[in-house]
């Protein structure tokens, strides 16, 4: 996106949101442009893609350290919300050119689907529906990354402004789950007990082998317990 409509989007948003820093979040929402985020890939140091999946993956970690700096009145949430809203929108814009049933990157098409936002008016019932969204953390998390990048300029702008809405909304104003602490602490418990088990294997063959296989089963079991990290994601996003 345009810078213009980088900043459109996250000032009305904020001002809507009643945030007194709308400005400055709005002015942090063109810095990875001005200031790139880089990742390893197959060990080399690559520059973030805007409209790629890994995009809102880091949008989403930054959504976490900002909350985290907005509870301990860490000014850097407002970089650090900048950034993420940046990706979350960028992520909205299709840029493939469609040929028969194939996509594929097109950096003209790109420019002109940009180009058209900027004669787009920040859609104000995008904002409602974001605001009207149950914005629990794990909800949010599960809303952007169902959202699909848009081809049609106002539905690219819609989905961007709810998006940037959500994403507002999970540092300032979350909805807390209800008996939080009560359903993290049975969901822990339930997990130290999964990750655990499959070390009784060892009772039955102590060997290096038998704890190979233990390990790497508790690392899978790690890994889908769903439930489990649903539920710390929500708890630290209010406990950090």
């Amino acid at each position: 996106m345009k810078w213009e409509t980088h900043k459109a989007i996250t000032r009305t948003v904020c001002h809507k949101l009643g945030i007194k820093s709308a400005e400055k979040i709005a002015n942090a929402s063109i810095l990875p442009d001005k200031y790139p985020d880089f990742i390893y890939s197959k060990k080399k140091r690559v520059k973030v893609t805007h409209h790629d999946r890994e995009a809102l993956e880091l949008a989403f970690e930054y959504l976490k350290k900002a909350r985290k700096a907005y509870i301990k009145k860490d000014e850097k949430y407002i970089e650090y919300l900048g950034r993420a809203v940046h990706y979350i929108q960028d992520y909205c814009v299709d840029v493939r050119k469609k040929f028969l049933i194939f996509k594929f990157k097109s950096e003209r098409v790109h420019r002109k689907r940009e180009n058209k936002l900027t004669n787009i008016s920040v859609p104000r019932d995008a904002i409602v529906a974001g605001l009207s969204e149950v914005c629990t953390p794990s909800n949010i998390k599960t809303i952007i990354f169902n959202s699909e990048p848009k081809e049609d300029p106002r539905e690219i702008m819609f989905v961007a402004t709810y998006l940037t809405t959500i994403a507002v909304k999970s540092i300032f104003k979350p909805d807390k789950p209800h008996n939080l602490k009560k359903n993290y602490i049975k969901a822990l418990v339930i997990h130290i007990l999964l990750v655990l088990s499959p070390f009784l294997l060892l009772f039955i063959e102590l060997s290096f082998s038998t704890l190979t296989l233990s390990i790497i089963l508790s690392f899978v079991l790690h890994k889908l317990d769903f439930n489990y990290h649903r539920w710390k994601l929500d708890y630290e996003w209010f406990n950090s």
